[in-house]
């Protein structure tokens, strides 16, 4: 009877398997990071190219799946200032939606996106300013004050329907 060691396991192998492992974890990040960034820009399309270049970016050897939806959200937000006139895209790419984050695409990109960044996402208020190019000691009562009349505003306009 011989007793042998099991094979080596080389590092790209390794690197798969712990990658399979947190495949529900990534999958997770990659369904959060695509509906953040959909609300946020307001755009599934944008919100699609902003996750991709966030997945192109990121190293899952060495970063955990946080940096992954930061990235998306940071590439978003730049999306947002470059395509500051555009209006929010509704139709067929919105569906998957329910009907109360439908809503807050109809919210001009200035109220949508501080509090997509702060409430929904959970961003500090010192990076959703630097996100979205604003002095972030003006984002904490902003930010707050868009809130309520934005949900006083989709409040009054469901109650209406």
């Amino acid at each position: 009877m011989t007793n042998t060691a099991p094979e080596p396991v080389s590092a790209p192998a390794l690197k798969a398997l712990a990658l399979q492992r947190d495949l529900p974890a990534i999958a997770d990040v990659l369904s959060r990071s695509f509906l953040a960034t959909h609300l946020l820009t307001g755009n599934a399309i944008h919100a699609e190219m902003a996750v991709i270049h966030a997945i192109d970016s990121w190293n899952p050897g060495e970063e955990d799946e946080g940096v992954l939806f930061h990235r998306s959200l940071r590439a978003a937000a730049a999306m947002m200032s470059h395509n500051s006139s555009s209006q929010a895209q509704n139709g067929a790419a919105d569906s998957y939606l329910p009907n109360e984050l439908r809503e807050f695409l109809t919210l001009p990109s200035v109220l949508r996106g501080p509090i997509v960044l702060r409430s929904l996402a959970g961003v500090s208020a010192e990076v959703c300013g630097e996100m979205l190019q604003v002095d972030d000691l003006e984002l904490p009562e902003f930010s707050d004050a868009a809130f309520r009349d934005s949900t006083e505003g989709l409040s009054a306009r469901r109650s209406t329907e």
